[in-house]
């Protein structure tokens, strides 16, 4: 009742406690988005994000403690941060209210150790973790707790690691006691040695010589985030300032434009955050790992990618369960992997995993699934078949899943499971380039094998499936694509969907590649059409996430890119999410989306734009390290590397980079290869690219008011003419969503 009185913008607000039939209940502020937990997710904050979130969670604390409320289990998983980016503060079901009896040592421990923490040997235990060392020590409590553990959640923020670890609580009691951190600015050189000897000062272990108030740990920050934004003010380029055009009509346009889509699109419900369907919050939520291949023959390593993959796709047709798509789980191939991290960072509750070997002609499989938040098997099952019989394999291993898994689970199998495949040769050749990576040349290879392998049988989906992927990676990434490829990815595409129309993927793609083609309100008709009869799908979201991005519409793009988040929150397929972030000037979350598929030369090459939209081209640079010459980026990285120069080096690579952008249908390589070359100095090349796209129907507004690389032409007659296409490109699109809208 007492933290109920607090209004703060970074407390959750109780709104309301009752009882009904004896049961008490609290009415609480509804919120979407994450935990700083998940956010954090082993890796560092950038800076200018982590000293917003110390300052608004500082500030939440001194409001408690004023109102005389100490929270005492400060940790992550009790942060919430919003799909806005602020944070809250939840959970005061262990608040002390100031001036009561002081609690004895067990009631002043925080939530139970078995919630989050004794889930695996070798993983850091949670909430002990951020314990004060009077609490540890049972002693009573006051605001200082408090502090100490937000100094934690800093130094966590800061390296992506908590500053006292162990493999039992003793151990992680016995740190916070007696063990001095290291220094933050050791483990992340890019932090500055203020923020350093703050959260040092938060960690001293004598609490009267820690923080006293969180005053005067908000001062601090307060100079840091001074010292912060002094050093941005001077940097090359790390933010836009707006050029004179926006600020005077251009300004009016975009708000009539902003509130067309607004009423046009949806009404959108009362408060801040975005809805998101709600359908899945309780499905089961799966992932399969990589299989281990424990035998001593390497020629069959490739079912360790292959079958997981199989089986991935076979529990996809249970609608009970939430599945985790099996690319997100392919970065644990090279284990041991520890369960519970994992099942941690894909957000999957239950894990199934295998592992096989080869004995003579026999291959012996053995399957498990473990409940990673009980730390508890769920079903195992072993199985042998010869090793050139991979269809029975699949059989088998299906027949398994259907009648023994799926049950633990509380789910069943539809009664049509798909296409089956009828070829042994073609089957193996399939399940081979699953198990190959998605970069130009083990993509190549991949479709040779495909490729083969529809031609033994043309009748089993998933390889067409895969094989439309791979044309498409192809047609537009690889420096020996076109359009060609593209063609042939759609016409696979639509094999899928007369094979299997229940491949809701496939219909993904098909919506995504006619945006690619410039139709844009055919587009729009599919995929709402999709949402319609697939509201919880991620990829139906998706879908129309990269229609608004192309569109221009990019708040609603941000939008339903979240909601495929939220609904899927692992999957690569939602990388390109990233772009419609970068446009808006929301660096660090675009990064988090390119980080779905993070070491991809995809990934490498946004990376390096994103960087060079905060000016920063020696990061760039650092962020393109790997790409060859064999990849469709290598021209981009080369412009990069000559970026301002006048050689004949920089001209030809301006060039190529040129050609190749103009040469893929889709036009938005051409927007993003000309904002490079706008960045670079490179005026013809770029405004050549931007017309390209605008023709296209790719709308690019408001995408070039806010992309600082545009800047060195915001006053150029022709820039500014292709500006007032884009946006009459985006108001054509807006009109047929009024139309269709209105019936």
């Amino acid at each position: 009742r007492a933290s109920s009185a607090l209004n703060h913008p970074h407390i959750c607000t109780i709104h309301d406690i009752g009882e009904h039939q004896g049961q008490p209940f609290l009415v609480m502020e509804y919120l979407e988005g994450e935990t700083l937990k998940h956010r954090i997710a082993g890796r560092p904050l950038s800076i200018d994000v982590l000293v917003d979130y110390a300052f608004e969670l500082t500030d939440a604390l001194d409001a408690a403690h004023e109102a005389g409320i100490v929270h005492r289990d400060i940790k992550p998983a009790n942060i919430f941060v919003t799909r806005r980016g602020g944070t809250k503060v939840l959970d005061f079901g262990l608040a002390k209210v100031t001036g009561q009896q002081s609690a004895d040592a067990e009631s002043a421990l925080p939530t139970e150790l078995a919630e989050e923490s004794l889930t695996g040997v070798g993983t850091t235990l949670g909430t002990v973790a951020y314990m004060s060392p009077e609490q540890v020590r049972g002693e009573p409590l006051d605001a200082r707790t408090d502090l100490f553990s937000l100094g934690v959640v800093l130094f966590e923020m800061a390296t992506g690691a908590t500053p006292f670890k162990g493999k039992t609580s003793g151990v992680v009691f016995n740190e916070i006691l007696s063990k001095e951190p290291v220094s933050v600015t050791r483990l992340n050189p890019e932090l500055p040695d203020e923020l350093d000897r703050i959260i040092g000062k938060s960690l001293e272990k004598d609490k009267e010589t820690r923080y006293q108030t969180a005053k005067d740990l908000l001062a601090d920050l307060k100079r840091l985030r001074r010292g912060s934004e002094s050093m941005m003010a001077v940097a090359p380029i790390t933010g836009r300032r707006l050029p004179r055009w926006v600020a005077a009509g251009a300004a009016a346009a975009a708000i009539l434009l902003a509130l067309a889509t607004y009423f046009a699109l949806r009404e959108k419900p009362a408060g801040d955050e975005p809805a998101a369907p709600t359908a899945s919050k309780s499905q089961p939520t799966v992932a399969v790992l990589p299989f281990q291949n424990l035998g001593a023959d390497t020629s069959v390593d490739y079912l360790r990618m292959a079958v997981p993959d199989e089986i991935t796709t076979a529990l996809t047709r249970a609608p009970a369960l939430a599945v985790r798509p099996f690319a997100s789980s392919a970065a644990y191939r090279e284990g041991p992997v520890d369960l519970a991290q994992a099942g941690d960072e894909l957000r999957a509750a239950n894990l199934v995993t295998g592992h096989y070997f080869q004995e003579g002609e026999q291959l012996h499989l053995t399957l498990e699934a473990i409940n990673v938040e009980d730390n508890r098997l769920v079903w195992r099952e072993s199985l042998m078949v010869p090793v050139g019989d991979l269809i029975s394999l699949r059989q088998q291993v299906a027949g398994r899943v259907q009648e023994g898994l799926l049950p633990r689970l509380g789910a069943t199998m539809p009664a049509s499971t798909g296409t089956q495949p009828r070829n042994a040769e073609a089957y193996e050749l399939y399940l081979r380039g699953l198990a190959m990576a998605r970069d130009t040349v083990p993509n190549r290879r991949a479709l040779e094998m495909l490729e083969r392998s529809i031609e033994l049988d043309s009748s089993f989906a998933p390889a067409w499936m895969d094989l439309s992927r791979r044309l498409y990676y192809e047609g537009q990434y690889s420096a020996e694509g076109g359009a060609t490829y593209f063609e042939r990815s759609d016409d696979a595409y639509q094999r899928v969907l007369a094979l299997d129309p229940e491949i809701i993927e496939a219909a993904m793609w098909l919506i995504t590649r006619r945006v690619d083609r410039g139709d844009l309100n055919g587009a729009f008709d599919e995929a709402q059409a999709l949402l319609d009869r697939r509201p919880d799908s991620a990829e139906a979201h998706f879908a129309r996430s990269y229609l608004y991005r192309y569109a221009g519409l990019l708040e609603e793009a941000m939008e339903d890119c979240d909601i495929a988040l939220t609904l899927d929150p692992t999957s690569y397929r939602w990388r390109s999410c990233a772009i419609a972030f970068l446009s808006s000037g929301k660096f660090e979350r675009a990064r988090s989306f390119a980080e779905l598929d993070v070491g991809s030369e995809w990934s490498k090459n946004h990376l390096a734009h994103n960087y060079l939209a905060q000016g920063n081209r020696e990061a760039a640079l650092a962020s393109l390290e790997g790409i060859t010459q064999d990849s469709g980026f290598y021209l981009e990285s080369a412009v990069i590397q000559h970026c301002g120069e006048s050689t004949p080096e920089a001209a030809e690579a301006v060039q190529r980079g040129k050609e190749q952008a103009l040469s893929i249908p889709d036009p938005e390589p051409k927007y993003w290869v000309g904002s490079l070359m706008a960045y670079c100095g490179q005026r013809d090349a770029a405004l050549q690219l931007l017309r390209a796209a605008v023709d296209q129907n790719y709308c690019s507004f408001p995408a070039i008011d806010l992309d600082p690389r545009w800047e060195p032409l915001s006053n150029d007659p022709e820039f500014l003419e292709i500006r007032a296409q884009g946006i009459a490109c985006r108001e054509r699109f807006l009109e047929h969503v009024r139309r269709t809208s209105t019936g």
